[in-house]
C-alpha cells in the first residue's frame, strides 16, 4: 500500500554488518514465517506472482556467507533481518582473478540473460570468482541484438526461460541462425515438467535456486575445461 511505512537501519554487529528493514503494514502471519523462503510460496492469487523473490535473496544472502530471517513487530509489520561479513574496501581496484584450474576454454565470454536484476548480479559474481569473462542483459532482446551484432560468438548463453518480451528459446533460436554451434545453458524457477515445450531441445536446464557448485558443474557439462562443446 502506498501509505505503509518502510524503515532501513544498518548497524555494526561484531564483525557481521546488521540489516533491519521493518515494513509497518499489516505483517504476515506467524505460521507463515517460516514458509516465505521457499521456493514458490506465496500468498499471492494465481497469476500474480510465483513466489521466488524471498527465495532469490535468501540465496544471494547465504552465498555471501550470510542470514536473513524475516520477525513480527510488536506493533504489526514485519522486520527482515540480514546479516553480512563486515569487510574493509581495499585501497586500490584489484585486478580480475585469473581462471582457475579446470575452467572451462570458452574461446569467448559467457553471455548472462535474466530480468531478475539480483540473481544477474549474483551469477556475475560466481563467474568473476572463477576468472571467466562474461557480459550481463536484464533485457532478452538487448542479448539478441548484441550477440547478432557481435564478430566472434560467445563461449556460452546462460539464460533464463520465462521472460518478457522474448523467452529463452525464443532468444536461442534467433542466436543460432547467426552462431548455430552455440552452447547453452537454460536455468528457471519452474522444473522442466512445468516447462514443457518451452525449452529447446535437449539443451541442459538448471532448476533455480542452485549453488554455485551446480551452476560450475552445469557450465563443465555444456562446456568441458577441454574446449569441447556438449549441449545445444
Amino acid at each position: 500500500p502506498a501509505d505503509a511505512t518502510i524503515r532501513v537501519t544498518v548497524d555494526q554487529d561484531g564483525d557481521r554488518v546488521r540489516i533491519e528493514v521493518d515494513d509497518e503494514d499489516t505483517g504476515i502471519a506467524p505460521d507463515e514465517l517460516e514458509l516465505v523462503f521457499d521456493p514458490f510460496y506465496t500468498t499471492k492469487e494465481p497469476g500474480e506472482g510465483t513466489g521466488l523473490g524471498l527465495s532469490s535473496v535468501k540465496g544471494i544472502v547465504e552465498e555471501a556467507s550470510g542470514e536473513v530471517w524475516l520477525e513480527t513487530l510488536e506493533a504489526g509489520g514485519t522486520r527482515a533481518v540480514v546479516l553480512l561479513p563486515s569487510c574493509e574496501l581495499p585501497e586500490r581496484p584489484r585486478p580480475c582473478p585469473s581462471a582457475k584450474p579446470g575452467t572451462p576454454s570458452l574461446g569467448g565470454p559467457i553471455v548472462l540473460v535474466d530480468d531478475n536484476a539480483p540473481l544477474l548480479r549474483s551469477l556475475a559474481r560466481r563467474l568473476s570468482k572463477q576468472g571467466l569473462a562474461f557480459q550481463t542483459y536484464s533485457d532478452p532482446l538487448e542479448a539478441r541484438d548484441a550477440m547478432l551484432a557481435a564478430d566472434e560468438p560467445p563461449g556460452l548463453l546462460i539464460s533464463d526461460i520465462v521472460m518478457p518480451g522474448l523467452n529463452g528459446a525464443q532468444l536461442v533460436e534467433a542466436v543460432r541462425v547467426r552462431w548455430p554451434e552455440l552452447p547453452v545453458l537454460f536455468m528457471s524457477g519452474y522444473s522442466s515438467d512445468v516447462l514443457g515445450e518451452t525449452t529447446l531441445g535437449d539443451v541442459e536446464l538448471l532448476e533455480k535456486p542452485f549453488s554455485p557448485e551446480a551452476l560450475a558443474a552445469a557450465i563443465a557439462r555444456v562446456v568441458p575445461a577441454d574446449g569441447t562443446e556438449h549441449g545445444g
